[in-house]
């Protein structure tokens, strides 16, 4: 098998061909994500080696990819192969990594639905409540719109409050699904799933789960509301996550980018 350093050198020659300018997170707030002209940022490389380096201790976790010569091989059996084949998964892997990371919150733009609104609705609606005018009805159709593609964005907002956030205890955001099922790790080996609501994980990413070291948490409980910040300030060695933090994270990246969400 390739050994870690080979792996490390290939991957920043991958980093470096996918941009010549490549954002730079330095900080706890939005503003502060810089850009740098020149080759790979330094701190994301950083981040880059520790993910890479804990795939290549877990090559279970690593992401598949359904490039045609790299389909269906496992990463440590391409880890074999030689470099051509690493090269290859290493391209597809910091594209993944790089594509989530720039498509953060703070830096994306919301796009419309491609679905239009069952007519039914309006009759359920117009049944419960005859005394709605048409005008009332479309409202009530652009607020639910509105409110379905608030919820959508609020993990990915919750992933970049904590990609600044865990910085100091030295966490890394793994931008992009670049772990499978895993959303931050750190260069020990730990392990980090984090979900936004307690009844939004998926089989598969129980399923991952099973038999790692992957520790998981979610921000609130679905039935009461209750939200689980000192279990995760517990979890990371942190001590200054809160709901009225990451409250105020929010309000800040809207009003930073207030084109997140799509309105028309």
């Amino acid at each position: 098998m390739m050994d870690l350093d080979s792996l490390l050198k290939i991957a920043l020659q991958s980093a470096k061909n996918y941009s010549s300018d490549t954002n730079l997170l330095v900080a706890e707030e939005p503003e502060d994500y810089i850009t740098n002209s020149t080759n790979t940022s330094p701190q994301c490389w950083e981040e880059i080696k520790i993910i890479l380096t804990v795939i290549y201790n877990e090559p279970s976790l690593a992401p598949s990819s359904q490039r045609s010569n790299l389909k269906g091989r496992s990463f440590d059996k391409i880890m074999e192969e030689g470099s051509k084949l690493a090269k290859d998964y290493l391209d597809f892997w910091i594209n993944k990594y790089y594509n989530g990371f720039e498509k953060r919150p703070s830096n994306r733009e919301g796009k419309p639905s491609n679905t239009v609104p069952d007519p039914a609705i309006d009759v359920i609606l117009k049944a419960l409540n005859p005394g709605l005018s048409n005008g009332e009805l479309k409202k009530i159709e652009l607020d639910h719109r509105l409110s379905m593609a608030a919820e959508n964005v609020l993990g990915d907002l919750l992933e970049e409050y904590l990609s600044k956030k865990l910085v100091k205890p030295k966490w890394c955001c793994c931008w992009g699904s670049t772990i499978t099922s895993v959303d931050f790790c750190k260069s020990d080996g730990s392990l980090l799933q984090i979900k936004n609501r307690s009844n939004s994980e998926n089989s598969s990413s129980n399923k991952v789960r099973k038999g790692t070291n992957i520790q998981k948490w979610h921000r609130i409980k679905a039935e009461n509301a209750k939200t689980f910040w000192s279990d995760l300030n517990s979890k990371t060695g942190s001590s200054g996550l809160s709901e009225e933090d990451f409250l105020n994270f929010i309000r800040k990246t809207i009003e930073l980018n207030p084109l997140l969400i799509y309105k028309k």
